[in-house]
């Protein structure tokens, strides 16, 4: 993929999703990269028609969306509905995106706080043991709260 020259981002307003885009455009900043537009949506939103249609306007190269992988989805489906073929970068991109997405997950690239779980030391063996616990396949932060919940609670301990 070459440079994108005319980033757009669609943040959800809540704290999460407009916090996730508030890092990313300083990011890009920092790269000296410049973004031509920002769009906004609550987080019940499903049609982003109008998102997608002002930032094929300003003729945008890549999409940055803040929010969760639901509505992400959403995103990515309309771009390749109204013919927007500009990157889709999300946050986490997990089966509650991969799977609504479908076909229009093809080429998505995710923008993921830390390294891959497969690259951590004991990554394997945190998440069969997440699985096994809680039954269900590792969430993507589950690392990162669990290191943070037992920084806390060393943290509290010393204290």
């Amino acid at each position: 993929m070459t440079k994108a020259k005319k980033i757009s981002i669609i943040d959800d307003r809540t704290a999460f999703g407009q916090g996730e885009a508030d890092e990313f455009e300083k990011a890009v900043k920092a790269a000296d990269g410049t973004i031509v537009a920002r769009q906004y949506n609550d987080n019940q939103t499903v049609d982003f028609s109008a998102q997608l249609t002002a930032l094929k306007g300003v003729g945008t190269d890549l999409v940055f969306f803040g929010g969760l992988e639901r509505q992400a989805a959403a995103v990515a489906k309309r771009m390749r509905q109204l013919g927007l073929t500009a990157q889709f970068v999300g946050g986490v991109m997990d089966a509650d995106f991969l799977k609504p997405a479908g076909e229009a997950a093809d080429g998505a690239i995710a923008w993921e706080y830390g390294s891959p779980l497969e690259r951590l030391p004991q990554g394997k063996a945190f998440s069969e043991k997440f699985q096994k616990h809680f039954g269900v396949a590792i969430l993507s932060y589950a690392p990162f709260g669990y290191d943070a919940a037992w920084a806390a609670i060393n943290a509290m301990q010393k204290a």
